[in-house]
């Protein structure tokens, strides 16, 4: 049971960080012509996905809490900071973003409006991806004593 909730974690973790590392990858630079159809195509796509990535990402990463043994363990820094900075992440990727996507959608295309939204959301999501970053840090450099 403990195996299938790590890789229900892990394949979230891959899923939620990995979209919005590609979208912040191929996301059309400002000063760059484009269509409204580049920004549109990449929200739907990113919301859904990390909508996805996120959801498997706390239900496993839940459980898994509850699972540790001892439970002193809750309380070190690396757990505690990873669980928290990942409610932010969860936050800022399921609400913030998710308003931001649909405020954009429903902006005229390359309006003014819709240019400065994607700004906005642009500036969200690398925020969500560098405490996204700072979690995997935090797992990957925990302490094996």
């Amino acid at each position: 049971m403990k195996e299938l909730l790590w890789f229900i974690h892990i394949a979230g973790i891959c899923l939620w960080f990995g979209s919005t590392t590609g979208v912040l990858l191929v996301w059309p630079a400002r000063n760059v012509s484009r269509s409204a159809a580049d920004v549109r195509t990449l929200i739907p796509l990113l919301t859904r996905t990390s909508h996805i990535g996120a959801g498997f990402t706390a239900l496993g990463g839940t459980i898994l809490s509850f699972l540790v043994q001892p439970k002193s363990e809750l309380g070190a820094f690396w757990l505690a900071g990873m669980q928290g900075l990942g409610v932010v992440a969860f936050f800022i990727s399921v609400i913030v973003l998710t308003r931001l996507g649909k405020r954009i959608l429903r902006a005229e295309p390359v309006s003014a409006e819709e240019q400065q939204v994607a700004l906005r959301y642009r500036v969200w999501l690398f925020i969500a991806f560098v405490i996204l970053l700072v979690c995997l840090v935090l797992a990957a450099f925990k302490p094996t004593i």
